[in-house]
């Protein structure tokens, strides 16, 4: 066999897919409600005693769910989880790398244990069918559209940050098994600095499988990370962006298998796909 077969051999045995992209800010997975709106009246904290009593039960299937598909079916396991127990896994930001579809709308319930999770999503997960119109019940805190819908959001946030943990994927866009940390803004960093609560990073990584399949998944947690209170807000924002990505790519660092592959395109060449 030449070596230039024998490389595309091997190219095939260890990529399953391949993802081609212009910029690390485009969605790579998309779905049918990808243009979702949220309506004007859209409810980010239920008034009816019903509707908390039908979150409260759904929320409790959910954290059965997690535990045996995160955990018996995605094996995943959780590395220095014990530095959120100090703060009774509550009034905490916990921020992600977004790179599992599914697991990253349940795995978080899973790290904060007893504690109460939300997570903020894009609109376009609650144009998913079926699950798409559980998620606000199960915590999702989906961000609105307009500038009258993001005092409500605020709002929102800042209620459920007083006894809860807020989960935020500051990359935006899933990238499935990605194994790098792509560049975000120090936007969603607001929430911490102005509630004055600490962040904390959880980084997934992926090593190779010992007898094929999907590979060993293992989330590191670090933190608390705290902005110098003397500086102005948005400083403080961006020196809360900077400690939390480089903990991430530090982290990351530990991943040694592609599971997919990830190229971008030649001039935005439209023909890959």
């Amino acid at each position: 066999m030449n070596k230039k077969k024998y490389n595309q051999k091997i190219i095939k045995e260890v990529y399953k897919k391949t993802f081609y992209y212009n910029s690390f800010n485009e969605d790579v997975v998309t779905n049918s409600g990808q243009d979702y709106v949220l309506p004007d009246n859209y409810e980010y904290v239920a008034r009816k005693w019903y509707k908390r009593l039908w979150a409260a039960i759904l929320y409790a299937m959910g954290r059965v769910f997690a535990f045996f598909y995160c955990g018996c079916h995605l094996h995943i396991k959780l590395e220095n989880a014990e530095v959120l127990k100090q703060y009774g896994n509550k009034s905490l930001v916990i921020y992600g790398n977004h790179t599992q579809e599914l697991s990253d709308v349940f795995f978080p319930i899973k790290v904060c244990g007893k504690g109460r999770v939300y997570t903020i999503c894009s609109p376009a997960n609650l144009g998913l069918p079926v699950i798409g119109k559980i998620l606000p019940l199960l915590g999702a805190l989906p961000i609105p559209n307009t500038v009258a819908g993001m005092r409500k959001f605020n709002e929102a946030v800042f209620c459920r940050l007083e006894n809860s943990c807020i989960t935020i994927f500051p990359e935006s866009h899933v990238w499935p098994f990605y194994t790098k940390i792509r560049p975000f803004s120090a936007s969603s960093f607001y929430y911490p600095a102005k509630a004055e609560v600490p962040s904390f990073a959880m980084t997934m990584t992926y090593r190779k499988p010992e007898k094929g399949g999907l590979p060993k998944m293992t989330a590191y947690i670090d933190g608390p990370f705290f902005p110098d209170k003397s500086l102005p807000l948005k400083q403080q924002q961006k020196q809360l962006c900077d400690m939390v990505y480089k903990a991430m790519c530090e982290r990351a660092a530990e991943s040694d298998y592609e599971y997919y592959k990830y190229e971008k395109r030649e001039n935005n060449n439209p023909t890959d796909k």
